[in-house]
């Protein structure tokens, strides 16, 4: 398997509740003995994990699967294949359930070979030197006083930076000399994904 290519690139990012499909697009070659025009002999496709490529692939853990994916010959030997992996933050599917697992996962493989006769003849895990980032989605919220009276602008700028407190709270104080909307915007870092708050509304009086 090569050309592996997940999420086009980007870091994965994964709230607290929402099921996650990021793509996989990867080429198929084949060994001598098998052809595309076969597919039931043959199975790959990629997966991500920490850890152990076996403990993962095994058990379960610290492994994200795929959802399903199709691929379309480009020749005997070849094809070329795209899908998507499935991630469900839910504590009880064990996915992607701690901010721990926003860090970079390993990139393997799964490559199954069967016999004419139906028997395996291998299918052992391996590991591809590609790599996925994956982040813990943000979520900002916005409450400017005196309380929104009308529809603002769409065009913002910069008035003040804060850094949140421990329970992730913000508060910055900034003197209004006309109308305006005013928003939090965060620009996200190594293991949390971006956030920009709804505006809300100031009526200067």
């Amino acid at each position: 398997m090569s050309d592996i290519v997940i999420n086009n690139d980007k870091p994965i990012v994964v709230g607290t509740s929402k099921v996650v499909e990021p793509t996989p697009s990867f080429t198929i070659a084949l060994s001598s003995g098998y052809s595309t025009a076969d597919p039931s002999r043959y199975d790959a496709y990629p997966f991500l994990y920490r850890g152990g490529i076996t403990t993962a692939a095994d058990t379960g853990e610290n492994f994200i699967g795929p959802n399903g994916y199709g691929c379309y010959e480009t020749d005997s030997k070849h094809a070329r294949c795209e899908g998507s992996l499935y991630i469900d933050p839910h504590p009880s599917q064990e996915h992607v359930d701690s901010n721990s697992d926003a860090t970079t996962w390993k990139v393997g493989v799964s490559l199954k070979l069967w016999k004419a006769d139906g028997g395996l003849k291998t299918g052992e895990p391996e590991t591809r030197s590609q790599a996925a980032q994956l982040k813990r989605a943000a979520k900002a919220t916005a409450n400017a006083s005196p309380e929104p009276v009308t529809k603002g602008t769409d065009t913002f700028k910069t008035v003040k930076k804060a850094t949140t407190s421990s329970t992730g709270g913000l508060k910055a104080t900034v003197t209004a000399s006309v109308d305006g909307s005013y928003r939090w915007v965060y620009h996200g870092n190594s293991t949390t994904g971006v956030a920009t708050s709804p505006a809300d509304y100031v009526d200067v009086r």
